[in-house]
């Protein structure tokens, strides 16, 4: 009952908020951060299992005694620090959502290893396509990616991969981290593919259109194991590599779409029909939903038990696995003996959350926190196993190959081989 009665309180404060617009002049930044450091702790199921409750009240007393003296855009950056204290990737400052967020860079980056790449800009900064990122201002590269780990939710540290360049590419970003001079520009210096260095003054822009990438502007025809950008879950039966495929980059059924069981259900009659050798699941883009609607896949595989043998199931994961999408090769774990190819996911295995958010009532930035925190394995690592590293590449991405298939491919054949 008493937490239901703060929910409401909750959506009643960001209502009354939502009610007059709001600009940078009116924004209270005091009134949000005392809203947020006394309702976070009280809604979050289990706010204290990762950072000790000192830890946090000293940096958010920290942050309050010097709220007025920093940028607004350095104090919502901390803000942000401080939600990602909790330790859980659902537990989260969203920066780029609600009336005053974050404007973005023209450009969207991609990071292999320790470099970001541009892999797509807007159509007036094409140039850039495929440059590496030497420095933001005064700040180089690497230095920005070990900078900006500290205000982003995670599970554990493959978050970095997946969010770091989302979220450098923003002028308010790198201004508060002291990279840049200006909120609404950024000064980047970038290495060109053809090795010559320029230095260029980007602008802010609240929703980057007419975008184009660097494998289109190549005209690289992508691997057949590429996301659709039409259909979150589909397969491909193919004889010719002796497997079949399954793609679900979301565990939540499409709308206007068959459900993922539909799907799940055509999947398997075409390979009790064509009995493959090898299955393929590929949820490295499955950034979560519903672990429910992953249990038809689950339960396919576990009825069929001539793959459950090692080598007769892959999984690929990567640093966009998480929540559900990690979820489902739990499972599996569980039911089979899969070989997983790709990268790390960034989700804890062990840990089954439900995910809220509230408005802060001034400043309106939603802040997600989780309610539910259920603890269901008992291993000591935060991450899936891997059996098979298979990462991106910018190499592999300029000439559309696929690493992790292609690993898979020389694994089958490799099998085959062997006496």
């Amino acid at each position: 009952m008493t937490k239901t009665i703060l929910r409401v309180l909750v959506g009643l404060a960001a209502f009354v908020a939502s009610a007059t617009p709001t600009s940078a002049q009116s924004i209270d930044l005091k009134s949000d951060l005392t809203f947020l450091t006394t309702e976070l702790p009280r809604l979050h199921a289990a706010p204290w299992l990762h950072t000790p409750r000192q830890a946090f009240d000293s940096a958010s007393a920290r942050l309050m005694r010097r709220i007025d003296s920093i940028p607004p855009n350095r104090a919502i950056l901390e803000m942000a620090r401080l939600v990602a204290m909790l330790g859980n990737g659902h537990t989260e400052f969203q920066l780029f959502s609600g009336p005053n967020a974050f404007s973005r860079l023209p450009v969207r980056l991609a990071r292999y290893g320790d470099t970001l790449r541009v892999m797509v800009a807007s159509a007036e900064h094409r140039n850039l396509l495929g440059a590496r990122v030497v420095r933001f201002g005064t700040m180089d590269a690497r230095t920005a990616l070990r900078a900006i780990e500290p205000y982003l939710a995670s599970d554990n540290p493959m978050e970095f991969m997946h969010q770091a360049p989302t979220t450098l590419a923003s002028p308010e970003v790198l201004h508060a981290l002291g990279a840049t001079r200006h909120r609404d520009t950024a000064d980047i210096v970038f290495a060109l593919e053809s090795g010559d260095e320029v230095r260029t003054i980007l602008p802010s822009v609240s929703s980057p259109t007419a975008m184009v990438t660097r494998a289109g502007i190549a005209g690289v025809i992508p691997p057949w194991s590429a996301p659709k950008p039409d259909r979150a879950y589909w397969f491909e039966i193919r004889p010719d590599l002796g497997l079949a495929y399954f793609r679900l980059d979301q565990s939540a059924d499409q709308r206007d779409h068959p459900t993922i069981e539909s799907v799940a259900q055509e999947f398997f009659r075409d390979v009790d029909a064509s009995r493959p050798s090898v299955l393929v699941l590929d949820v490295r883009s499955n950034s979560g939903g519903n672990n429910y609607r992953n249990q038809p896949l689950v339960a396919g595989i576990a009825s069929r038990k001539h793959y459950h043998a090692r080598g007769g199931l892959f999984v690929i994961t990567g640093r966009t696995t998480f929540s559900a999408g990690t979820h489902i090769v739990r499972d599996l774990l569980s039911v089979a003996s899969p070989i997983i190819v790709g990268e790390r996911s960034r989700g804890d295995p062990r840990v089954v959350v439900n995910r809220e958010s509230f408005d802060l009532p001034s400043s309106r930035f939603i802040v997600d926190y989780t309610d539910v925190v259920d603890v269901q394995g008992t291993g000591d690592s935060a991450f899936l196993p891997l059996d098979i590293d298979a990462p991106p590449s910018f190499s592999f991405a300029i000439s559309g190959r696929d690493p992790a298939m292609e690993a898979i491919v020389r694994a089958i054949a490799a099998s085959r081989k062997a006496p």
